[in-house]
């Protein structure tokens, strides 16, 4: 039986100069955002587990074990000045199994099968949602009569839309989102040093958490057909796409308001599941090895973008806020890899000196291309073309090494550490030029892998 008990604190102060941005679009001007700043906002949060587990063997063969484990959540606004009764609580049993069944009778082959049902923390931005002393902003056409691209009184124009927390409310019936997972795994000893593992995994997530637009409903929108015409720019091609894409009635511009809920619970899940290969070698004094191959598939319904911020199956952002963001909004996750591998080592060497070496390789995250749309009523905004997975960004592959010497300085040690990370200075892509256009067939690299870098660390031990 073990227990752990956490407490949760997040403050932040904002402060927007002047209160305002200024948006543009093209190199021309385009919106104007209104801020109530300054804000000193805080959240907090307390959580309690209590975890009880059970092992049973029978016979000295098969092994079954079984545990269950009780979270217990509140969090809360703590500021004393705040009048919001923003609360969120959730109480929930975890249970888990699994058995241990040996092939052989030396049990140096055995196959392993668990289970588990694993809830999530509570993030505490969730509890921005409604607070008082939450950012909000008010979005206005800019009318920029004089075309000096500086704002000034009196050139914001019609009202276009609301946003950030401060217009939002919590469902009071808000539920925790889980993950319910299976592993099966076989597991074979070669002597006493070498250990085989191929493991499978499923994992589905339910009750996910979204914000609802539900100031602007979905029957606040009129259906129209979009024809894109490819990154090549040319009609009638190969690569011609036709799209359903809304435009928001001007009746109800500016009537945003959030919920904080779990929309489309029943249907909208997110399944992970692969196969992971491991061969280890250890237990020697003078060398240790690992092999590690996993292919991996994670698909799941996210709101529009390509980013960690966006693509996140975890996040609430704005895949519930309008139709248009659920365009093509079903496909491969931000840290889906496909299929990744790592080796592994560690040798001795003469005079005291040890060496380690680890060459990684991943395939490249997601990503989907952007088509802009404009002249609607709510402004220009875009959608993806296609399910992120279909295209994904270049492959990342390091080498990185370790040398190391201990000193015995009598009772006590020193040891000298030099690390190279990424020695071959591979420039390979993490992340790629997104938008539609003739240059989205190029590839260009928006961002890179981090360049070698060395370190020098001292470790005094006594």
């Amino acid at each position: 039986i073990r227990d752990r008990f956490q407490h949760s604190l997040s403050s932040s102060k904002k402060q927007i100069l002047n209160n305002i941005h200024l948006r543009f679009f093209e190199g021309k001007p385009l919106e104007i955002v209104k801020y109530n700043t300054p804000l000193d906002d805080q959240e907090s949060s307390l959580q309690l587990n209590l975890f009880a587990q059970e092992t049973l063997i029978l016979s000295s063969f098969l092994s079954l074990y079984g545990g269950l484990n009780l979270i217990l959540t509140r969090g809360w606004i703590p500021s004393p000045n705040s009048e919001a009764k923003n609360e969120i609580n959730w109480l929930n049993l975890s249970p888990r199994f699994g058995f241990i069944l040996p092939l052989s009778k030396n049990k140096r082959t055995a196959l392993k099968l668990s289970g588990a049902r694993y809830f999530f923390t509570l993030p505490l931005y969730l509890l921005t949602s409604g607070n008082p002393n939450a950012l909000g902003g008010i979005a206005y056409v800019w009318q920029d009569r004089n075309g000096d691209r500086q704002y000034e009184e009196g050139e914001a124009g019609a009202l276009i839309r609301r946003e950030g927390p401060f217009f939002s409310e919590i469902d009071p019936d808000l539920k925790r989102p889980y993950a319910d997972e299976l592993t099966l795994s076989f597991v074979h000893t070669f002597g006493s040093d070498w250990t085989f593992t191929l493991a499978g995994f499923l994992r589905e997530t339910r009750r996910l958490i979204e914000t609802l637009n539900i100031g602007v409903p979905l029957t606040s929108y009129r259906s129209l057909e979009f024809f894109d015409i490819g990154d090549d720019r040319i009609p009638a091609t190969h690569d011609d796409l036709a799209f359903t894409v809304y435009n928001q009635e001007p009746k109800t511009l500016g009537n945003d308001f959030f919920l904080l809920t779990n929309p489309d619970s029943e249907k909208r899940i997110s399944r992970y599941r692969g196969l992971d290969l491991t061969l280890v070698k250890k237990n020697s004094s003078r060398f240790s090895f690992f092999l590690s191959l996993t292919a991996t598939e994670a698909i799941g319904t996210t709101s529009p973008g390509n980013s960690e911020w966006e693509n996140d199956d975890g996040l609430a952002g704005s895949l519930y806020d309008n139709p248009n963001a659920s365009i093509n909004a079903k496909g491969r996750l931000r840290f889906d890899r496909a299929y990744t591998g790592r080796i592994g080592f560690a040798l001795r060497l003469p005079f005291g000196f040890e060496s380690a070496c680890l060459i990684k390789y991943y395939d490249g995250q997601p990503f989907a291309r952007k088509i802009i749309i404009q002249g609607f009523n709510q402004g220009p905004f875009y959608i993806q073309a296609h399910p992120r997975g279909i295209a994904r960004y270049e492959y990342n592959m390091t080498v990185d090494v370790r040398l190391e010497k201990t000193l015995s300085l009598g009772k006590t040690s020193l040891r000298i550490i030099l690390d190279g990370f990424n020695i071959f200075n591979q420039r390979l892509a993490t992340e790629e030029n997104e938008w539609t256009g003739p240059e989205f067939l190029l590839r260009f690299a928006t961002e890179i892998q981090s360049p070698r870098v060395f370190r020098l660390g001292l470790c005094y031990e006594f």
